[in-house]
């Protein structure tokens, strides 16, 4: 995964000579829970994270992502990276529309506990206010676990500088055995509040999902959690 990193990072700053027509995005977040869809895969502990992405002309565009979190022992620990590929375009009435394919891989130090991670082929479809996703992944963080993720993101923007958010998710399995007992179907949802202050965004979130619990440090724990998150752009 580092060596993919790597190299989608090094070819990403190759092509930030390309002409003004494409563009480099550079950011960073601090949360204070890093979750994927219900989940915590800090430990539910402070995480820090830096993307790099870049968006041609063409449409063609490329996303990384590196993660560290704050261990259980204090100390900083690699999390894992998230690379994607994809083409996005624009359409009539202010709608977009994105397909490609992502790599998700975590390390043993996460709340996973081994390594682990998945593939999935995505496609989209996002407005001002709306916007929705469908996920095929045929290794879900385990050989021969296949999965369809949907979900629904909405955001209001009811005074300046000011943001609501939700979202809603399902995953179902479409094959495989996973390694523990876990329902076919689950789902998750998140509803916060976003401040911008210029390139910096302060987001509070109450997330949750069911039906399973999580579970991690030899315990089970609720899903439900306040969530605060930092989010620079450059």
């Amino acid at each position: 995964m580092s060596l993919r990193l790597r190299g989608l990072v090094a070819g990403m700053i190759l092509l930030a000579g390309a002409p003004a027509t494409a563009q480099l995005n550079l950011g960073a977040s601090l949360t204070s829970d890093y979750r994927l869809r219900g989940y915590s895969l800090s430990h539910g502990r402070p995480a820090a994270s830096a993307r790099i992405g870049y968006d041609d002309a063409s449409g063609l565009f490329a996303d990384g992502t590196a993660i560290v979190f704050l261990a259980p022992d204090d100390s900083l620990k690699w999390m894992g990276g998230i690379v994607a590929l994809g083409y996005a375009r624009r359409l009539r009435g202010g709608l977009s529309v994105d397909a490609g394919v992502l790599r998700a891989q975590f390390s043993p130090q996460s709340s996973l506990g081994r390594d682990g991670g998945y593939t999935e082929i995505f496609a989209g479809l996002s407005g001002r206010s709306l916007a929705a996703r469908i996920a095929y992944s045929p290794d879900y963080f385990r050989p021969g676990i296949a999965t369809l993720y949907g979900r629904v993101e909405a955001m209001a923007r009811p005074l300046p500088g000011w943001r609501l958010s939700g979202h809603v998710g399902a995953l179902t399995r479409l094959s495989g055995t996973p390694a523990f007992p876990i329902a076919r179907t689950q789902y998750d949802w998140r509803a916060g509040v976003i401040h911008l202050l210029g390139p910096v965004e302060l987001d509070a979130s109450l997330s949750g999902g069911g039906p399973n619990w999580d579970y991690y440090g030899a315990q089970t724990h609720s899903k439900t959690a306040l969530v605060g998150t930092v989010r620079v752009s450059f």
